[in-house]
C-alpha cells in the first residue's frame, strides 16, 4: 500500500476515444455521479463496460446480468483495518450472473470489492469473483451452477456453494466458513476455512488451513488434501505435507479485523510449510488476500484546490491519494 501526495495542473483536452465506458453510481442523496442507480446504469451499459459503485449506507437494488461488465465497489472493513478516506461505507448489492439467447450472456463478468449475495447461473464461463465479501440482502448465500474464479474473499458466515455445472472452478487465497463442494473437479488452495467444509472425491484442496467444528468429511469423501493444517483435530490425511492437531492461538494473530486476525502469526507453523516453502493460508503464495478487499484503483483522502482561477494560471489540485496492488 503507497501513500502519495501529488499536486496536479488540470488542463482541458479532447478525451480519448474509447469501445468501453466507464459508468459511476452513487445511490446516496445529493451524490453527484452519473447515476444514482445501478439498474438505470446497467440499462446504459454495453459488453466491456465498467460500472464503479460508490460506498453508501443504503443497499443498491441488484438484478439479473446479461451483459460482460466489470463492476467494482470500494471493498469492505475500510475501519476496522485503519483505511483513511471520508466514504468507509460498502457497496452493497445482490446480482445474479445469467445467460439468456435473447437477452444475452454474462460471461467474462468481473466482480471486484463489492458486498452482497452472488448467484452464477448455468452455461456461463470466464466469471470472475476478487476480493469481495459475502453478506446476506437476498440470497443468502454465493450459489455457482457454473465455473468461477473466486479470489482474495471473505465469505464471513455465509455458504459459499460449488454445485452441479460448476466443474472446473477455482477458489484461492480466501478467508471462508461454509464450504460445500456439491460437485467434483474442484481446485482449492491458499485457503481460510472457519466453521465447516464438505468436499467430493477428484476435489482438490492444497496449502489451507482448516479451522472447523466437524472435521468428519475428510474420512467420509476421501478428498486430495496437501500441505495442509488442521487446527484442534487431526484428521487430515497423513503425509503430503499435511499437519494436524494444532492450535488457533499457535497460528495466527487471532487479533483485530475480521479479516486481519487471518493473518499468521511470527513463529507460526504455517510459515513455509506451503508447497515449495510457502505459507499456508489464505495470505500466502504469489497473489495473497488483499486486507478490506481494496481494488486496485486509487482511493482518494484529500483534495485541495485553489478558490481563484484564471486562463493563465488553470486550475491547481493538491490531492493526497492511496494506491493499491491489484
Amino acid at each position: 500500500m503507497k501513500t502519495l501526495t501529488r499536486t496536479i495542473l488540470l488542463l482541458i483536452a479532447p478525451a480519448a476515444i474509447s469501445n468501453a465506458a466507464i459508468l459511476t453510481v452513487d445511490n446516496r442523496p445529493s451524490a453527484s455521479a452519473m447515476f444514482n442507480s445501478f439498474v438505470d446504469a446497467y440499462a446504459v451499459a454495453n459488453d466491456g463496460d465498467t460500472i464503479l459503485l460508490a460506498g453508501s449506507s443504503i443497499n443498491y437494488t441488484g438484478r439479473t446480468i446479461h451483459k460482460r461488465l466489470t463492476i467494482i465497489g470500494p471493498g469492505y472493513f475500510h475501519n476496522e483495518n485503519g483505511i483513511p478516506g471520508t466514504n468507509p461505507n460498502r457497496a452493497i448489492i445482490s446480482l445474479t450472473l445469467a445467460s439468456d439467447p435473447l437477452l444475452g450472456s454474462s460471461s467474462g463478468t468481473k466482480l471486484l470489492g463489492l458486498s452482497g449475495d452472488f448467484s452464477v447461473q448455468a452455461n456461463l464461463s470466464g466469471v470472475v469473483i476478487d476480493k469481495c465479501l459475502s453478506q446476506s440482502i437476498g440470497i443468502g448465500q454465493w450459489l455457482f451452477a457454473s465455473p468461477v474464479s473466486i479470489t482474495r474473499c471473505y465469505t464471513g458466515g455465509l455458504p459459499l456453494s460449488f454445485a452441479a455445472g460448476s466443474t472446473g472452478s477455482i477458489i484461492r487465497n480466501s478467508i471462508v466458513s461454509t464450504l460445500t463442494f456439491s460437485t467434483t473437479g474442484i481446485n482449492a488452495d491458499r485457503l481460510v476455512i472457519t466453521n465447516s467444509f464438505t468436499g467430493n472425491p477428484s476435489t482438490s484442496i492444497s496449502n489451507s488451513i482448516f479451522v472447523l467444528s466437524n472435521a468428519s468429511s475428510f474420512i467420509r469423501n476421501n478428498i486430495s488434501v496437501s500441505n495442509c493444517m488442521a487446527v484442534g483435530f487431526a484428521t487430515l490425511p497423513e503425509g503430503g505435507g499435511n499437519i494436524n492437531g494444532q492450535l488457533v492461538n499457535n497460528i495466527f494473530l487471532n487479533t483485530g479485523s475480521d479479516d486481519g486476525k487471518w493473518r499468521l502469526k511470527v513463529g507460526s507453523p504455517a510459515l513455509g510449510a506451503g508447497t515449495g516453502g510457502s505459507d499456508m493460508g489464505a495470505f500466502g503464495g504469489p497473489n495473497p488476500y488483499v486486507l478490506s478487499g481494496l481494488p486496485g484503483i486509487p482511493r482518494i483522502t484529500r483534495i485541495v484546490a485553489t478558490s481563484t482561477v484564471t486562463s493563465t494560471s488553470g486550475l491547481r489540485l493538491e490531492v493526497n491519494a492511496q494506491g493499491f496492488a491489484d
